[in-house]
């Protein structure tokens, strides 16, 4: 299971489609992380060598039990080009191992709980990569707040969703650089934004007057 001090990756997979399992609670809209596929990831992953410490987030610990966060392992496979996790249920925010995937050209997290500043996010995103390479960002219905950050590295986007979070503030002229841009939405926020912007209307909430 050992290769040149290399985590295998299709272990990584198996884990992490695991590690993204989710239940209802009866009679409720509370998603929790079941406890018996925790322990069984554990019990996994001490069968494992990992030498890199792609799973140090994973423990016993209190602030190591939410197995509904994204795991930091995604940020290894760097040739990925599309990563769909949208309807799991996520909570917490966007991991800087994100950052890696240099080549990353979709990503769809909507339909999740994750949350936290988008800044944030937004850096964990751009992470070490020279140029932002997505074409399509949907972070739709999360709970992301603060305003929308300066987004003109990701000047190859063509489709960027933030609709359906916390957001706030005036939507700000980095927008105006990223002339590849063909589908911005950003309803059911609390933005300022115009109503239109360089020939396309874009959704918002409470246009400025």
């Amino acid at each position: 299971m050992k290769s040149g001090g290399r985590f295998p990756q299709h272990l990584v997979l198996v884990m992490v489609i695991l590690f993204v399992v989710h239940q209802k609670v009866a009679d409720s809209n509370i998603i929790k992380c079941i406890e018996e596929e925790r322990e069984a990831l554990l019990a996994l992953k001490q069968g494992l060598v990992d030498e890199r410490g792609y799973l140090s987030s994973w423990g016993s610990e209190d602030v190591k039990k939410n197995c509904c966060s994204i795991p930091d392992a995604f940020g290894h496979f760097t040739s990925l080009t599309e990563l769909v996790l949208a309807y799991n249920h996520l909570e917490g925010g966007i991991p800087e191992s994100f950052g890696n995937m240099c080549r990353l050209l979709s990503l769809d997290l909507g339909n999740n709980n994750l949350g936290g500043k988008l800044s944030k996010s937004i850096r964990n995103l751009i992470g070490a990569c020279p140029e932002g390479t997505l074409e399509g960002l949907s972070l739709s219905d999360n709970k992301f707040i603060g305003s929308v950050p300066d987004l003109s590295r990701f000047s190859s986007l063509k489709v960027l969703q933030l609709d359906q979070n916390l957001l706030n503030g005036t939507l700000t002229n980095s927008i105006r650089l990223m002339n590849k841009l063909e589908v911005l939405l950003l309803g059911e926020n609390s933005l300022e934004v115009t109503c239109y912007l360089e020939g396309f209307q874009i959704v918002g909430s409470n246009p400025i007057t």
